[in-house]
């Protein structure tokens, strides 16, 4: 995994004073990622996932998925008592984006997150789709949060965002991550 992702992975879960240096080889990361304990607990995690900006083109969807997997294991391995819900945007079968009801599914295991994953992840079998700029107006006017999740992480491949609404990062966000995704290999 390319090294800056690990360290945006790796800062969902650790502190900001905790010290971590990702100047190292392949080895020698992999190892810092093995060193951190499970020093969170109480973090309930929001993954929004980005199903429009690659098409309908399957193959760098996948791609996707596997980023979300890694996420949520290193997010279960490093933390206790928390959760994570996983809701789509793009082509996907249920329009507009439901942030209800990922918060109502918040898995407590990553077998329960990588369970709940597949069916949120299927392309639809139509052309209808939101975009990011719905999504990004979803989180910004969600009020029924009611406690179920205090971190977001928010992740899309959009390339021209000048046109897309900013995300307010709102005081019930303790922590939030915007990852950019792309399909490039960075190896």
């Amino acid at each position: 995994m390319h090294v800056f992702l690990s360290s945006v992975v790796l800062a969902i879960f650790v502190g900001p004073s905790e010290p971590f240096s990702t100047d190292k080889g392949k080895e020698e990361e992999e190892d810092v990622l093995k060193d951190v304990v499970p020093i969170k607990d109480n973090v309930h995690c929001l993954v929004v996932a980005d199903l429009y900006n690659f098409g309908r083109n399957e193959t760098r969807y996948a791609q996707e998925k596997r980023l979300i997997k890694f996420i949520a294991s290193r997010f279960f391995e490093r933390t206790d008592v928390s959760t994570m819900g996983v809701a789509t945007y793009g082509y996907v079968s249920e329009l507009p984006i439901n942030l209800n009801k990922a918060l109502n599914r918040m898995a407590v295991s990553y077998d329960e997150f990588a369970r709940n994953l597949e069916p949120n992840t299927q392309l639809g079998a139509n052309n209808n789709h939101s975009n990011t700029a719905e999504a990004l107006q979803a989180l910004n006017l969600f009020k029924e949060l009611k406690g179920r999740a205090n971190c977001l992480v928010f992740i899309s491949a959009q390339e021209n965002t000048k046109h897309v609404p900013r995300l307010f990062l709102m005081p019930w966000w303790k922590r939030t991550v915007v990852i950019g995704f792309d399909s490039e290999s960075r190896s």
